[in-house]
Formats: C-alpha cells, sequence, structure tokens
C-alpha cells in the first residue's frame, strides 16, 4: 500500500521553484528533513545524478526523481 511509504510530514502543496536544481533541492530537504537515515546533501547529489542521466521529467510540469542510496531497502516518497 502507497500511504506504508509517503507520509503527510513529506507531502507540500503549492511549491514554486525556479530551477529544476532548486526542485531537487527542495526534495531534498523535505526528505532529510523527516527521515533521519537521510542526509540532505547525499540525497540531493543522488537526485541530481539521475536527472543528468535523462530527465525525469513527465509532462506539464511533473517529474519523479529517485535514486538509490545505499542502505535504504524501502522506498521513500514525497510529494
Amino acid at each position: 500500500m502507497l500511504s506504508q511509504f509517503v507520509s503527510r510530514e513529506r507531502v507540500r502543496a503549492g511549491v514554486q521553484v525556479s530551477s529544476k536544481k532548486r526542485l531537487l533541492e527542495e526534495v531534498s530537504d523535505l526528505l532529510s528533513t523527516y527521515s533521519a537515515e537521510l542526509d540532505r546533501d547525499t540525497v540531493f547529489q543522488i537526485l541530481n545524478q539521475r536527472e543528468r542521466l535523462g530527465s525525469t521529467g513527465i509532462g506539464e510540469g511533473f517529474a519523479i526523481p529517485h535514486g538509490r542510496i545505499n542502505g535504504i531497502d524501502q522506498p521513500i516518497i514525497c510529494a
């Protein structure tokens, strides 16, 4: 069930960013704030590296940035 991977604390609405980099910084902040095992800089670096391989954008302003972090064996989702 999706609810086991996402919590209210990791959901933000109405966030406006000026660049893809700023979006990845926001996501990194959000994930690291509510997940003690995640370091903000590590999350940002991994998301940024993944984005360099190919855009995770799916159109109409939506994207699904993602990456793998050593030691994390369950998905952690923010929105």
